[in-house]
């Protein structure tokens, strides 16, 4: 292991992620030309795929394989964080490839301003040919689009996200609960230490792999939106946050026109697709409410399951 204390950690929680994590771990290890002294903690959380033994092919002296056998992401989130010898660490999901420096950014934000927490966009790893017929890639780079078209928010939006755990305290954790979602995540800590100690960076970038198939995706979708409705159930401190989040996305015709522009900087034809994103939105809406999704989310007390998954670059 390292002789002494690594400057950054970067804990990698991943479930069925054995098709994904080989790309994951090449952005990882860019990161050493900006931090040389850094760690990777990889947690393996419930895994049924080859997950496990792809993970442990990377163990190193610098990279720490974590095997859990219960899946659930702040659990793994925790787990990671626990082990991990830096006070400043880094999360990211399996598939979300970072940029190089982003290691060397996040350090930067943390070490001015007294800044506690920060954030980057990911924007999707997109192949342009495919937009006109595969509907999961079309739909998330259009969501994309559409976070990335809103005002900036005292908290953070997006995945990746680093923070100082030494400012936050020993007895910090991710809350045991239903929801995962990154968005949830990034409100709920930011809440610890208010806006004046939360960064978004904004000049980097990751990139995620979107579902390739409508089963994953919806089973995805379906698994996010219900996590914005048990936020106002869990922790009402937040459901202002997200109140303001749709006030925008449904507020003004401007907001609107800056969607439509950043979904055509992506390659989308926005006014050919919106019909197809609102329908699905609607009818995974209607789902939710029509089912008992929620209360079984709630009743899963952090762990979730899901699909195999099916992402690929």
């Amino acid at each position: 292991m390292h002789m002494k204390r690594p400057d950054i950690s970067i804990v990698l929680p991943c479930h069925n992620e054995a098709e994904i994590l080989p790309f994951t771990a090449l952005t990882l290890w860019q990161q050493t030309l900006d931090v040389p002294e850094n760690e990777v903690i990889i947690v393996v959380n419930g895994s049924t795929d080859d997950t496990l033994k792809i993970a442990n092919s990377y163990a190193d002296e610098r990279t720490r394989i974590i095997n859990v056998p219960t899946a659930g992401k702040k659990n793994a989130m925790n787990i990671g964080m626990l082990a991990a010898q830096s006070e400043m660490v880094l999360f990211l999901d399996a598939d979300t490839f970072i940029p190089p420096q982003a290691a060397l950014k996040s350090l930067e934000a943390l070490g001015s301003n007294n800044t506690y927490l920060v954030g980057a966009a990911r924007a999707p790893f997109i192949d342009k040919k495919k937009l006109n017929i595969d509907f999961p890639t079309t739909f998330y780079a259009l969501h994309h689009a559409r976070r990335a078209a809103t005002i900036t928010h005292s908290t953070v939006q997006g995945w990746f996200m680093a923070l100082n755990k030494r400012a936050f305290g020993e007895d910090f954790a991710f809350p045991m609960g239903a929801s995962a979602d990154d968005v949830w995540l990034s409100a709920y800590t930011g809440t610890f230490h208010g806006s004046d100690k939360v960064g978004y960076l904004e000049t980097i970038t990751g990139s995620y792999v979107a579902p390739d198939n409508i089963t994953d995706m919806t089973s995805q979708t379906m698994r996010h939106r219900a996590n914005h409705l048990i936020v106002n159930q869990e922790h009402p401190e937040l459901s202002e946050f997200f109140d303001k989040l749709n006030a925008h996305y449904s507020g003004k015709p401007e907001n609107h026109e800056a969607w439509r522009d950043s979904a055509l900087k992506l390659g989308i034809d926005f006014d050919g697709w919106i019909d197809r994103y609102n329908e699905f939105n609607a009818k995974i809406d209607r789902d939710i409410r029509e089912s008992n999704y929620v209360a079984e989310l709630l009743a899963m007390n952090g762990l979730w399951e899901r699909i195999a998954s099916t992402k690929r670059v």
